[in-house]
């Protein structure tokens, strides 16, 4: 074993002299080896409450597993307010240091992007096709680790001493930010040890200073994320073993580093993760010369490390940068996003930059930074996916212009991936920031993007789409203003005792503008054909759609909601209830609070219509006629009377709102699909 190690060891360093290699101090062989597990969760993660308080006894039950677990200051919130149990089982094995807590960034921000874009740009390893463009934003990603270890100091008193960057994206200059903001180790690919062969960690010196890197063992940390499974779990714990076993029989590494990302696990294990675990974790008692250690504890006994001082900027993700660039999608995202970011750090150095509105523009750009937006902006396969990505993009990047008080650009009204003529590869070709063309299509499909977690879930309209049919015209009426019937968002939250409802809209800043708004609700219990109600409320010219058929409705106007229930053939209140209402720069907020009693059920399983609609300050709907009067809306068809007095609303994904509202058009009432909270 000894004529082993001394063979590496020359051999590491020939490979230092190539690759601009350093080795350190080699101490003592230890005659244990040792397995360090770093469990990577991410923000979609913080639903899976169940799945992680069973993967919690799991490694309870089992004494001799530790395990390194990262997770994002979003998911520790959720957790800790909405699964105390869960965050107990968690402290109480991070108090036995048995599991470690480490916390990586606010969002999945893909490093390499905004510490240097230049030096990512014409530097990767794979056939990636990156745009050209002014980017390069290292404040961000160190502001979201500062502001995410601030978190993590009140829960624990401490700072984390490591993080595992999202999707395992590093590049010399990331591990040197994340040395320089104090992490005493982080995680990557092997592919940044080049030709070296593997090591399980290494150090990073830069500046005469170091930073830890655990590499990532792409054979055993797959068996596990993706395990086979046509193979059952005592199958894949012999393949597992039998391959640390050759590691241990080669003699020259002292270790090695698997890391999972959960999302991935979860996806194959949902339905047996139990039993895989618990054959996986219970066959380390079997193995006395092997241990796990945490990554505090690999540093801490001194193992030989090699250093290395450079590399080429690499992740885990097996298709490499190609998961965010490539597609025109995404070269059009990257490209809003750039230029939308630099128009925050314009507004930040005018010297007239307003400190509340500078700071909703900066978490705005944060939340779109995130690099699983452009990852599904690349899944040309899914359009539906995709669309769903490019709406949230354009969301939060209206939600900046909005925060500073600026025109929204049209370009944002419309998906991006259209407004792209040229091909990625001619557009690449153009130095510096490329600018947007006009668009290809006039797009008619909106995307609602749904989100939501434990006891919450949110429904993102479409921007600048309170127009019916596209011809509807507001009332003729001086006080209503452009964005008075624009729905933005629709927003639940529910516990045992009540259901809160907010609804928040582009305009309506009076109460005199509210008056001439009403916002219905729709809610189907059951997605039963013929239990409930087809018709909408009389006088809105509108139907649900049969296998939606309405079992209750909230109905917004001004400062009361009434709350309907459907009967066999017709519909009866229940009651009235207050409306608070919030106005800001960026419109009005509707919040209403309802009782359980009266709404019994569980509303992420329900399925909803969320409409605005013209009324008269009395509550009685308007018409839409041709010509918009002081009474009554414009833009309807000649010679018709039942054109639905409904000005938006939010579409299930892959629905048009224009496509359902011109139904009138063929002579009969329109119908609504009902969004379903998947």
């Amino acid at each position: 074993m000894q004529n082993n190690i001394f063979k590496r060891l020359v051999l590491t360093a020939l490979f230092c002299v190539v690759f601009g290699l350093n080795i350190q101090n080699v101490k003592a062989e230890e005659t244990t080896f040792f397995i360090t597990l770093i469990w990577y969760v991410t923000p979609g993660e913080a639903k899976l409450v169940d799945e992680y308080t069973s993967l919690m006894k799991i490694v309870k039950a089992n004494k001799t597993i530790k395990l390194c677990l990262s997770i994002s200051p979003q998911v520790y919130n959720s957790w800790k307010t909405g699964a105390p149990e869960l965050w107990k089982s968690i402290r109480a094995l991070h108090t036995e240091n048995r599991v470690s807590v480490v916390f990586n960034t606010m969002n999945e921000v893909v490093m390499p992007v905004f510490v240097n874009y230049d030096l990512l740009y014409g530097n990767t390893t794979d056939d990636a096709v990156l745009p050209r463009m002014e980017f390069s934003y290292q404040q961000d990603v160190m502001d979201q680790i500062v502001r995410g270890w601030q978190v993590y100091s009140a829960e624990f008193n401490a700072y984390p001493d490591g993080i595992v960057p999202a999707y395992g994206a590093v590049s010399p200059q990331v591990v040197e930010l994340l040395g320089s903001v104090g992490a005493k180790w982080t995680a990557a690919p092997v592919s940044v040890l080049g030709q070296m062969g593997y090591f399980p960690v290494v150090n990073y010196k830069f500046q005469e200073r170091k930073i830890a890197v655990f590499i990532r063992e792409n054979e055993l940390s797959k068996m596990i994320e993706l395990p086979d499974i046509l193979m059952n779990p005592s199958e894949i714990v012999k393949t597992f073993w039998k391959r640390v076993e050759e590691y241990k029989r080669q003699g020259d590494i002292p270790g090695v580093t698997v890391i999972v990302t959960g999302e991935k696990f979860w996806a194959i294990q949902k339905d047996y993760f139990t039993e895989f675990l618990g054959t996986l974790f219970s066959s380390f008692n079997q193995y006395q010369q092997v241990v796990m250690m945490l990554p505090s504890e690999v540093m801490a006994r001194g193992y030989f490390l090699p250093a290395i001082n450079a590399f080429t900027p690499a992740t885990w993700l097996d298709q490499g940068w190609n998961a965010w660039f490539g597609t025109r999608w995404q070269h059009t995202g990257w490209v809003a996003l750039a230029q939308v970011r630099k128009m925050v750090d314009t507004y930040k150095n005018s010297g007239r930059a307003e400190i509340t509105a500078l700071d909703r523009a900066t978490e705005e750009i944060y939340r779109a930074e995130d690099g699983s937006v452009f990852i599904a902006l690349g899944q040309e396969f899914d359009q539906e996916r995709v669309k769903v990505a490019d709406m949230k993009l354009r969301q939060g990047l209206t939600n900046v212009y909005r925060a500073m008080g600026n025109k929204i650009p049209a370009e944002l009204k419309q998906p991006l991936g259209e407004t792209l003529q040229n091909t990625v590869t001619q557009q690449q070709q153009q130095p510096g920031i490329v600018q947007d063309t006009a668009p290809v299509v006039s797009p008619e499909i909106m995307d609602t993007v749904v989100n939501k977690g434990s006891g919450y879930f949110d429904l993102m309209d479409s921007i600048g789409d309170d127009y019916g049919d596209g011809n509807y015209v507001y009332p003729a009426i001086t006080v209503l203003e452009k964005g008075v019937y624009d729905l933005q968002k629709f927003s639940c939250r529910y516990d045992e005792q009540s259901i809160e409802f907010r609804i928040n809209t582009s305009g309506g800043l009076t109460q005199e503008q509210r008056s001439y708004v009403g916002i219905h609700c729709y809610i189907d219990m059951n997605n039963r054909q013929g239990a409930g109600l087809i018709p909408l409320l009389s006088g809105l010219n509108a139907y649900a759609r049969p296998d939606n058929a309405w079992e209750f409705c909230v109905n917004i106007h001004g400062k009361a909601a009434k709350v309907f229930q459907s009967g066999v053939s017709n519909y009866k209140m229940l009651g009235v209830y207050d409306v608070n209402v919030s106005t800001s720069e960026t419109g009005c907020e509707y919040h209403v609070l309802i009782p359980k009693k009266v709404l019994r059920g569980t509303p992420e399983r329900w399925r909803y219509l969320v409409l605005s609609t013209a009324v008269s300050p009395d509550g009685a709907f308007m018409k839409i006629s041709q010509q918009a009067s002081a009474t009554t809306a414009g833009g309807a068809s000649v010679g018709t009377t039942i054109a639905p007095v409904v000005f938006d609303v939010i579409p299930p994904v892959g629905k048009s709102q224009k496509l359902m509202i011109e139904q009138y058009k063929t002579g009969r009432f329109a119908e609504f699909p009902f969004v379903e909270i998947k």
